[in-house]
């Protein structure tokens, strides 16, 4: 019993475009897994808030004298070093008193901070790559935090979306008859909704956060994926493979799983990657509305709503940073989706 022809990943190596943007999506995934140590700030949410250093440019490097204490929890903590007490950011270092005293001058502002000689403190520096936000937080490490917070919420939509979706329209288009009937009629009817408002009420009854999200994400982009699959299926199981299998009394689940879903992987991947690209798109623009993922915890949609005034008031690169990133997701994820349209199965 053949099986219909599979998917070829050997001829999707054949589309530069694709791979390439299927390289640069894999290097912002594992980027974003390991957002913590590729940072320049590993406190939660990368958070750490600095307001001397407030609105740095990019590639700036500030130097901080950390005083060595046994009260790790006092002030701005440079974390990384045993007992640190607070970092004081400086431009020049004065010694008063014949050496007794230290005063170092505030990096911003006329605000100095006196330490005496006998005190332990070590000088560090830290470069901002990408600049500091109006409180003084690192760009670099929050937006690496929001990626892996807005990819991961697109992974997990996806996958919910991929489960409910080949479920349901595997069921209806195998099966056929009244279940195909009741099943379409749903379909249809999420179809009919739009997806936005879907989201949008969605997150409302189900609260604010990241786990809200992806579920609201989820259950509102299995239409497609479930079309896709019924269509595919219909044509299918009419196949010599599907009717010899039947006869042969394979059990449905087993003949859908092994033999039909393997023969329709490509459509699902084309419809996969589309729907990645639009789960992005909603959470950023849920989280830029405020009903997304609620602030500390950056997002990509949040970095832009709270930096959107620097519009068109100085520091551009505020709000470009967040909207470059999420353009750039969307479009690898379309070159992807239309690199795998466009191949043919063995």
């Amino acid at each position: 019993m053949n099986s219909p022809s599979r998917f070829s990943f050997k001829n999707w190596l054949q589309k530069p475009a694709g791979v390439v943007a299927g390289c640069y999506l894999a290097l912002l995934s594992l980027m974003a897994l390991f957002s913590p140590w590729l940072g320049n700030d590993g406190s939660p949410n990368a958070n750490r808030q600095c307001l001397p250093c407030r609105l740095a440019a990019p590639g700036q490097e500030i130097q901080f004298a950390v005083l060595l204490r046994n009260s790790p929890n006092q002030g701005n903590v440079f974390i990384g070093y045993p007992d640190p007490g607070p970092s004081i950011p400086f431009h020049e270092k004065t010694e008063l008193r014949g050496g007794t005293l230290f005063r170092f001058n505030g990096y911003s502002g006329p605000s100095s901070q006196w330490v005496a000689a006998d005190e332990q403190y070590q000088v560090l520096s830290r470069r901002f790559v990408l600049g500091a936000d109006p409180l003084g937080r690192d760009l670099w490490s929050r937006l690496l935090m929001g990626g892996r917070i807005s990819l991961g919420i697109g992974w997990l939509s996806v996958m919910v979306a991929l489960i409910i979706g080949i479920a349901l329209g595997a069921l209806a288009g195998f099966i056929g008859g009244k279940i195909d009937a009741v099943l379409s009629f749903i379909i249809n009817l999420t179809w009919s909704v739009p997806t936005l408002l879907l989201v949008m009420t969605l997150t409302i009854a189900l609260g604010k956060g990241w786990l809200p999200t992806f579920l609201a994400v989820g259950l509102s982009t299995w239409v497609e994926i479930a079309r896709v699959t019924r269509a595919e299926i219909m044509g299918l199981k009419k196949r010599d493979f599907a009717l010899a299998g039947t006869v042969l009394g394979l059990p449905a689940w087993r003949l859908i799983w092994h033999h039909i879903l393997p023969g329709i992987r490509g459509p699902l991947l084309v419809v996969a990657a589309a729907n990645f690209a639009g789960a992005v798109l909603i959470e950023s623009g849920l989280s830029f509305l405020g009903l997304g993922v609620q602030p500390p915890a950056p997002t990509w949609g949040n970095m832009m709503e709270s930096h959107r005034h620097f519009l068109i008031s100085g520091h551009l690169h505020l709000i470009l940073v967040p909207g470059l990133a999420i353009l750039s997701v969307v479009l690898a994820f379309i070159v992807l989706g239309d690199s795998l349209k466009n191949l043919r199965r063995l």
